[in-house]
């Protein structure tokens, strides 16, 4: 894993991070255009180290959930909130507590970026965590996580069958918890989207 963050970032925050999530790579600094786009902590993981990380998490997670019919986020916040307590979801559960710390530990407007690799680490497919409760915090991490060989596999598939290139896919978790990704198509200078279910 990396951790790529911006000058304005405290090394305590930075020093959390690292132990959290055993990151031993340097910490990557950005710089910071202007103060308009605001600091960044960016936490770029392969699939592999996220699922080592949180395979059972998010395999007992998701089969709870399941189980409750929770397919809604806002209408099952209390089973969500119970499937957290569950001591097989720990590790998940850690990582929420890790943002919320960091999100309070740093100015208000800081992005929080977890990123897989997929095409590479510099354009990457990154999820935006802007959420405070920990409810959908959990709820976000565990469908993006989980689905991710998913959107890895849809990613290549569409760089095998265009002639331009995909850049940047930003993903955004539904509230049924399926997959919006986003990203901006040359060929015709637009939007594209691609839903995962």
């Amino acid at each position: 894993m990396k951790l790529v963050v911006s000058k304005d970032i405290d090394k305590k925050v930075i020093n959390d991070i690292c132990n959290q999530l055993n990151i031993s790579d340097d910490v990557i600094y950005q710089l910071q255009k202007s103060e308009e786009t605001g600091s960044l902590v960016k936490i770029i993981g392969e699939i592999f180290e996220w699922h080592s990380l949180l395979k059972i998490a998010l395999t007992a997670f998701m089969i709870e959930i399941t189980r409750e019919a929770a397919k809604d986020v806002y209408k099952n916040k209390v089973i969500i909130l119970q499937t957290l307590k569950n001591s097989a979801v720990k590790p998940l559960k850690n990582i929420v507590k890790l943002i919320k710390r960091t999100k309070k530990e740093c100015p208000t407007n800081t992005r929080i970026v977890i990123c897989l690799p997929i095409l590479d680490e510099i354009i990457g497919t990154e999820l935006n965590i802007s959420d405070e409760a920990e409810i959908i915090i959990a709820w976000k991490l565990a469908n993006y996580f989980y689905k991710a060989d998913q959107i890895k596999n849809f990613e290549i598939e569409y760089m095998r069958n265009s002639k331009y290139p995909m850049g940047k896919v930003y993903v955004e978790v539904n509230e049924d918890g399926s997959i919006l990704l986003q990203w901006f198509n040359k060929n015709d200078v637009g939007i594209q989207e691609k839903t995962i279910k």
